[in-house]
């Protein structure tokens, strides 16, 4: 009985890592863990003290963890750098609650500058399988627009690498422009889509894996999207 109590805690805690962290379940057993990592700082140049944490994990308290200098890690975090195959989510509340800023699996990032700020108060990181990975077929570099949560209705369909200043500029089959009026999101295999609160790529981001299908209203963003970037991978 408690042989099974044990197993049935571990699938639970693997299913889980992977929530709001679309498309990347946590590497099964006997998978190259070593580039599922991420380094949180407290300096938005990556520069500093620094906390590295190994995937797949997920950290409920960002306070029970802390930089040399003895500060913990809660509403502290700036900068942010992922290994190849790590993804990550932090969340504006504990509990993995909140507002969310994901960061690309290798890239680099200051969160300051993408309106979330130093509010992170938990994290997941969620690790791709490197066997798994391989380049995206071509033609696959797309992300598709929609005016329900449940990508279904309305749609346009813009094709990458793009930048669009003003959302504005973009209608749906309705006549409604897209203004403050995307709710939900699809991405091809090629694409990594940044949506951003205010025009001309200002104010608060939301970012979109490749590959993956999101509703964005339910993530803390609102409907709030007023421009965007696409970003193809090679």
């Amino acid at each position: 009985m408690r042989y099974m109590t044990m197993l049935t805690a571990l699938l639970f805690a693997a299913a889980a890592s992977a929530d709001d962290v679309p498309g990347a379940a946590p590497a099964p057993v006997g998978v190259d863990y070593s580039q599922c990592w991420v380094e949180l700082y407290d300096e938005p140049s990556l520069e500093g003290d620094k906390v590295r944490l190994q995937g797949p994990t997920q950290v409920a308290k960002l306070a029970d963890h802390e930089y040399s200098n003895g500060e913990n890690l809660n509403n502290d975090v700036r900068g942010v750098r992922s290994g190849a195959t790590a993804r990550v989510v932090l969340f504006g509340d504990a509990e993995f609650a909140g507002a969310t800023y994901r960061v690309f699996p290798g890239s680099s990032t200051s969160i300051g500058s993408g309106g979330f700020g130093e509010d992170s108060s938990s994290l997941k990181l969620a690790c791709d399988d490197p066997a798994a990975v391989s380049a995206p077929p071509p033609g696959s570099c797309w992300v598709e627009l929609f005016d329900e949560p449940s990508l279904e209705g309305d749609k346009v369909r813009v094709e990458g690498p793009k930048s669009i200043g003003k959302l504005a500029t973009l209608e749906y089959s309705n006549g409604e422009n897209l203004n403050d009026d995307v709710r939900g999101v699809r991405t091809g295999a090629g694409a990594r889509v940044e949506l951003f609160e205010k025009a001309d790529f200002g104010g608060d981001t939301y970012r979109v894996y490749e590959g993956t299908s999101d509703s964005i209203s339910s993530k803390g963003f609102g409907e709030g999207a007023s421009s965007i970037k696409i970003s193809c991978l090679q």
